[in-house]
């Protein structure tokens, strides 16, 4: 069995540092901290003094878009960039009834929306920002502002259309019995 201080030097970097996330309940409205800190003075118990920085509560659903049914284990992020899905610890996922709830910087920002649910377009690698007709679909922008609490309007996510797929022989004539699984069809 290893001991604390064993365990923090083999998971430590190259410069003997470990990354510290501190998350905080919702309701505090403290936004979380990533820090890169030295193993040495975590294992000497030194105090570690950590700044929290207040932020804003952000909340919504995630539903389909043509019966408004809640979407489930989808994952909204933050990002301070459009059209970047960036690394960040400020997501949260969508529970049983679509909602989501997270803290934000009080500075602009996006909200995007991502992962998957069987026959639902969430696909967002390759246009994270509109579909065909320009319309945002994923992302939604946020301004900065001093409000402790922002509602964000629902996110409507489409169905995938059905694809019907006929096997034919060499001759033209369809073949029976085949079988047929598709993961991503792009047309």
């Amino acid at each position: 069995m290893q001991t604390t201080a064993e365990f923090l030097r083999e998971a430590s970097d190259t410069q003997g540092r470990v990354e510290l996330l501190v998350k905080f309940p919702v309701d505090l409205g403290l936004l979380p901290i990533t820090k890169y800190v030295p193993v040495g003075p975590l294992i000497a118990d030194q105090k570690l003094v950590l700044n929290a920085q207040p932020g804003r509560h952000v909340s919504g659903r995630v539903v389909k878009r043509d019966d408004q049914m809640a979407i489930r284990n989808v994952m909204v992020s933050w990002h301070s960039q459009k059209g970047k899905i960036e690394q960040t610890s400020l997501q949260s996922y969508t529970d049983i009834q679509g909602k989501w709830e997270m803290v934000v910087p009080r500075e602009a920002g996006y909200l995007s929306v991502t992962g998957e649910s069987a026959g639902l377009d969430l696909r967002t690698t390759d246009r994270f920002n509109s579909d065909s007709s320009g319309l945002e679909r994923f992302t939604h922008p946020l301004d900065a502002g001093d409000a402790n609490k922002v509602s964000i309007p629902d996110f409507q996510i489409d169905r995938i259309n059905d694809r019907w797929v006929k096997v034919v022989d060499e001759s033209g004539k369809p073949v029976e019995g085949v079988s047929i699984s598709a993961e991503w069809i792009e047309t």
